[in-house]
């Protein structure tokens, strides 16, 4: 899940470095006083669609605005030694200015927080006497709820765990509202796979009523979905809405075994997933007090391994969400690899915790340490997408714009899926395994290198009507990140031969890695072959209609690896492999291509969604499969390599960007070719 509140406050850190720290997935804290787990928790709800993410809060802005709204925080009722609010996040923060509504889409709207169970790890043995919601204007509201998820993903509407109704769809004013159950109800977590936690309300198309969802960006960020029918079924969708922060939902729950002191360590961020020793590491976590009493002073400590490299002491910790900052260097000792970043609370107003009681006070980032790179040839692109898919047209056109913008230096991988309302023909079994690695949530989106971003792997595509600049700088940020956050530990090189006659088609690939032994043993390479051109039905914007005559690029055809790559076996610093298919009668080989990339091994019974990185990429048309200018790497410790000429294919000097094939030199010494559509 996404933790937004650290982002928005780690001033140290740039946006696009802090939006992608979200690595403490399955770190395991081993000390000789405590062991805890921290895994990031991915939603997984079944849902009937996705809703176009623009015009949510008041003035248009964009789902992906990063600006923190206006919150206000109230004194709300003294509850008794025995009784908490929880949520995603508890404090008594709500957005009193700018909330969120769906004005396109008026009538009666159910919003709901998916609050997973692993959230209710230390608190799964308390009553669930009521629920609280916070609205930033009045509404009519007709209902509160508490619906369970399966295991597998399906809200249970039929058999909800509590409601409560309003009289006649009452208008509920701003702020805090408390609805206590007839009944106190318990859950078996182990049964079910989270809770959908909100309320029904009316939802209008102008006025002061327009927007009246509170969101705010504080705690364990966990999507919010809505329930109507927007052309695809009446389901569950998913607006976006956790772009912005977390629903202002919670649930008023009992239990005799609340501590007074409770501290709960999560978010922890650092300014890059890689370093190289020596050098200095800005870091931030987040800390707050899920307990009965204020903590006057809490001592942190922030161990690299084994060694404590910094200590906090942080003030008056409530149940308010404090954003701690600071900085380490990285010993010049460190060994090359992955090194875990712990952030442990070790006593709170000078008393130890009680390690038989406490289970959220230490939480963890992995430091990787590299010493030299190779240069960068490509960047990969995931494109997800469908044909039943109304807004895919509009961010196929964002991305091509974007590819152009880029001198086409993309590798471009367009994966189809299925959606409710229709099956794509271009779904192919080894893209569903990709939609499954990249965490897909909904079409369209990109993902780039597999590198977290925004607390997910597969971004929006299509994030409102902007303009080809705007989405430009947007996808731009993205990739400077992504290209930055892990460095190219390896190249790719593509040749081959295709044979016109029998269709047969030979691919080599082959490179070179660096400090293998300690960085690459587990890395796979992954092979796709993609088909431009294709002429065939995309559904159009208005959800009814079609373009009969869209033309498909990049579209993923099939994997000559395994979906997720096959193992690389090393001989020393190099490695090389050939494959060999025949291209199927109905596809265009002028217009395939060869895309490849080398990136960490991919465990598909436990994917860590942190560590997907492409250390580097290449493509390479089928056409000029047999031409022997090649990518050879070439060590530069990183240093950024700019173009210090330009070649067409007959040789001859070139000022710009040529359509065909351009041969470009860099300033160290590479020799890199670029097909120019």
């Amino acid at each position: 899940m996404k933790k937004f509140y650290s982002l928005l406050a780690v001033a140290a850190l740039s946006l696009t470095t802090a939006m992608a720290q979200t690595a403490s997935l399955g770190t395991t804290l081993k000390k000789d006083f405590r062991t805890v787990t921290k895994k990031q928790v991915k939603a997984d709800v079944k849902l009937a669609g996705t809703i176009k993410a623009d015009g949510l809060r008041k003035g248009g802005a964009a789902v992906k605005s990063m600006s923190k709204a206006p919150v206000s925080k109230v004194a709300t009722r003294a509850l008794a030694a025995n009784q908490k609010y929880f949520g995603a996040y508890f404090s008594d923060s709500y957005d009193a200015e700018s909330g969120i509504g769906l004005p396109k889409y008026p009538g009666e709207l159910k919003v709901g927080a998916f609050l997973p169970s692993e959230l209710f790890a230390s608190v799964s043995d308390s009553k669930i006497l009521g629920l609280r919601f916070a609205l930033t204007n009045a509404a009519n509201i007709k209902d509160v709820f508490i619906y369970p998820v399966s295991l597998d993903g399906v809200p249970d509407m039929q058999n909800p765990i509590a409601t409560k109704s309003f009289i006649l769809g009452a208008s509920i004013t701003a702020g805090w509202n408390e609805v206590t159950f007839n009944t106190p109800v318990t859950v078996d977590f182990t049964q079910v796979g989270g809770l959908l936690v909100g309320y029904t309300y009316n939802q209008v198309a102008s006025g002061d009523a327009t927007y009246p969802i509170s969101v705010v960006n504080e705690g364990d960020i966990c999507p919010t979905y809505v329930y109507c029918n927007l052309g695809q079924g009446l389901g569950w969708y998913d607006p976006r809405i956790s772009n912005l922060g977390n629903l202002s939902v919670q649930l008023l729950l009992e239990n005799d075994k609340f501590l007074a002191p409770d501290v709960v360590m999560e978010g922890a961020q650092t300014g890059s997933d890689w370093v190289k020793p020596g050098q200095a590491l800005p870091y931030a976590f987040a800390v707050s007090n899920f307990g009965t009493s204020t903590i006057g002073k809490l001592e942190v400590r922030i161990i690299l391994g084994e060694e404590v490299m910094d200590i906090k002491v942080v003030e008056n910790v409530t149940g308010e969400t404090q954003v701690v900052q600071g900085q380490i260097t990285i010993p010049s000792n460190m060994p090359l690899g992955m090194t875990p970043l712990y952030f442990y609370a070790v006593t709170a107003d000078g008393k130890p915790f009680d390690e038989s009681t406490t289970t959220n006070d230490a939480t963890a980032v992995r430091v990787f340490t590299y010493n030299k790179a190779m240069p960068r040839q490509m960047t990969l692109m995931e494109q997800f997408t469908s044909q039943y898919c109304m807004y895919c047209q509009p961010g196929a056109t964002n991305l091509k714009n974007f590819v152009t913008s880029r001198n086409n230096e993309i590798a471009w991988v367009a994966v189809h899926g299925n959606m409710p309302s229709g099956d794509d023909q271009f779904t192919i079994i080894p893209g569903n395994y990709i939609i499954a690695a990249d965490a897909v949530s909904g079409f369209p989106s990109v993902a780039f290198n597999r590198t977290i971003v925004d607390g997910e792997i597969a971004v929006g595509a299509y994030l409102g009507d902007y303009s080809a600049d705007v989405m430009n700088g947007y996808f731009e940020e993205i990739v400077t990140y992504v290209n930055t956050n892990s460095p190219a530990l390896a190249s790719v090189n593509i040749s081959g031969s295709y044979n016109k006659d029998t269709r047969l088609l030979t691919v080599k690939v082959n490179g070179n890695g660096v400090d293998v032994e300690q960085l690459l043993s587990d890395y796979a390479l992954t092979v796709y072959l993609t088909e431009d051109g294709i002429v065939a039905p995309q559904l159009n914007t208005d959800g009814r209609t079609w373009n009969q005559n869209y033309v498909h690029d990049h579209v993923l055809r099939a994997s000559l690896t395994a979906p997720l790559g096959d193992m690389i076996e090393w001989n020393g610093d190099a490695y090389e492999k050939t494959f060999t298919t025949t291209l199927e009668s109905g596809w265009n080989a002028d217009n395939m291509n060869v895309v490849a990339f080398v990136a960490p091994a991919i465990n598909t019974q436990d994917f860590d969604y942190g560590r997907e990185w492409v250390a580097n990429a290449d493509c390479k048309a089928v056409k000029y499969i047999s031409d022997g200018t090649g990518i050879k790497g070439v060590y530069n410790n990183g240093a950024d390599a700019v173009e210090t000429a330009r070649y067409n294919a007959a040789g001859q000097v070139i000022s710009a960007p040529q359509k065909g094939l351009n041969i470009v030199k860099l300033s160290n010494g590479e020799t890199r070719k670029v097909i120019v559509k």
